[in-house]
């Protein structure tokens, strides 16, 4: 797979591993955090008695930031 991407991408097979394994450690990082706000989201929604309360409760913050 890794060779695919490289070909796909123009390139080494190094640097195609490279990519893969960085994407992988930033979704290690991210993955929790989105999931966390998944699951609140889910929840609010889940609380919400009018349907002015699901609108509001199914708005989130979705930005990422350092």
């Amino acid at each position: 797979m890794v060779a695919i991407d490289a070909e796909r991408y123009g390139d080494s097979l190094l640097d195609a591993a490279a990519v893969i394994l960085t994407m992988a450690q930033y979704w290690r990082v991210i993955g929790p955090v989105i999931e966390d706000r998944r699951m609140s989201a889910k929840d609010r929604i889940a609380a919400a008695t009018t349907p002015a309360e699901i609108e509001a409760a199914s708005i989130g913050d979705w930005s990422i930031t350092p």
